[in-house]
């Protein structure tokens, strides 16, 4: 799977990570608001059914590790139907593909998110909420702006490379980030259905975008619907 084109992304991503980590280290304040890095849940695949990109990775264990972890060994979604954590998005997700509209079996659900998927963040400092990453980068020499449009090189050099099929935001404020650079138009939200969806044709990738923490199946199936329609 690796190429010099990924490779040179991740030593990138790595360099700029591991330097923004020391100058954090040196404040006590910010030490106090993260837990360190993690840059992809699971492995780096290649085109890629799906890939998904949140917003940060919280808090997790609450490990203040303080270090670059770039991969894991599988991407945490797994964990769900082990019953070793079971947060949220992870049931979001799989409750999706569990709809009457995908019926996917749990074995599909698990193969897909085994073999065909990678995670990742648009934000990759670990942190309890989104408002502390903020406060944690400006303790820092840095200052949030700028971390801000380095985030989102990484993700739209990431894209282009994996290529993936589909490209899921978890989360609106994190589709929004990225309308000017992908889908040329804004407003491609749908409020009514509470997804967002876009097509970018000079890659052949589909955005699809949806909030978190639903309480109405209904908008799970708009959604289930959608992704049918691409899959």
């Amino acid at each position: 799977m690796e190429n010099k084109t990924i490779q040179k992304w991740k030593e990138e991503v790595e360099t700029y990570l591991e330097d923004l980590n020391k100058k954090l280290l040196q404040s006590e304040k910010a030490k106090e608001l993260y837990y360190g890095f993690e840059v992809i849940d699971g492995e780096l695949k290649m085109n890629p059914e799906i890939l998904f990109i949140g917003i940060n990775p919280g808090a997790g264990s609450k490990e203040r590790h303080y270090s670059i972890r770039f991969l894991s060994e599988r991407i945490s979604y797994l964990d769900y139907f082990d019953n070793e954590y079971n947060y949220p998005l992870a049931k979001e997700t799989v409750d999706i593909f569990r709809s009457p509209v995908l019926q996917y079996k749990d074995n599909e659900i698990i193969k897909i998110l085994e073999k065909q998927s990678v995670k990742t963040n648009l934000y990759h400092i670990a942190t309890d909420n989104i408002s502390d990453i903020k406060k944690c980068i400006n303790q820092s020499e840095y200052n949030f702006n700028d971390y801000y449009c380095k985030c989102i090189d990484f993700s739209v050099s990431l894209i282009k490379i994996l290529k993936p099929k589909i490209v899921i935001f978890e989360g609106k404020s994190v589709y929004s980030e990225f309308d000017d650079i992908f889908y040329n138009v804004k407003d491609t939200w749908d409020n009514s259905k509470e997804f967002g969806y876009a097509f970018y044709e000079e890659e052949n990738i589909h955005f699809l975008g949806y909030k978190r923490n639903y309480s109405n199946i209904c908008k799970k199936e708009n959604i289930a619907e959608k992704l049918k329609e691409i899959l």
